[in-house]
């Protein structure tokens, strides 16, 4: 026996017959739709698959013209090293010959400074020299001054001694007592 005239069967008694045809018609809608579902998903999956095996096709290709490109840019990558190391190398060589060019003029600037400090010494003792005769001298003339003035400081204490003993009469009788004695 049919398994829907057996569900049939057992449904008209209680849900009447109405019921049971069209529980019977929901059942079997159900399961059409259901079934063309799988049939679409089988073809789904195999139009799925095909898609699959296209994008796994050209993503080889891809990945083929990338490896293609990375290689053109790895190469490019190399040429510009060289061509900056090149460039680095001319600007030390530059740079080199900048600093030895500072260098031989901080040399020759060294050179002639020491020059100049030597000569500037030599001026400076020779103006020393000159100083210390011009000291010597002097002091030979404030020596031979001091002795004069020296001298003449005695004259003036001996005129300025007698003239008390002259203009002083006390001193001019004792001198005239002592001058008598001797007498």
């Amino acid at each position: 026996m049919n398994l829907a005239v057996a569900v049939y069967e057992k449904l008209k008694p209680k849900i009447g017959e109405d019921g049971a045809n069209a529980l019977l018609d929901y059942v079997d809608s159900k399961i059409e739709e259901t079934a063309v579902t799988k049939l679409d998903l089988t073809k789904t999956e195999n139009n799925l698959g095909v898609e699959i095996h296209n994008l796994g096709s050209k993503i080889q290709g891809l990945e083929g013209k990338l490896e293609v490109e990375i290689q053109g840019v790895k190469s490019e990558i190399k040429g510009l090293e060289g061509k900056l190391e090149a460039e680095i190398q001319r600007v030390e060589g530059k740079l080199e010959a900048e600093i030895q060019g500072i260098r031989s003029e901080i040399q020759r600037l060294e050179g002639k400074l020491g020059t100049e400090i030597k000569r500037l010494e030599d001026k400076l003792d020779g103006a020393i020299q000159q100083l210390r005769a011009e000291m010597r001298e002097m002091e030979a003339r404030l020596r031979v001054e001091i002795r004069d003035v020296q001298w003449k400081t005695k004259l003036y204490f001996g005129a300025i001694a007698a003239l008390i003993i002259i203009t002083n009469p006390r001193v001019m009788d004792m001198l005239a007592k002592l001058l008598g004695i001797i007498k």
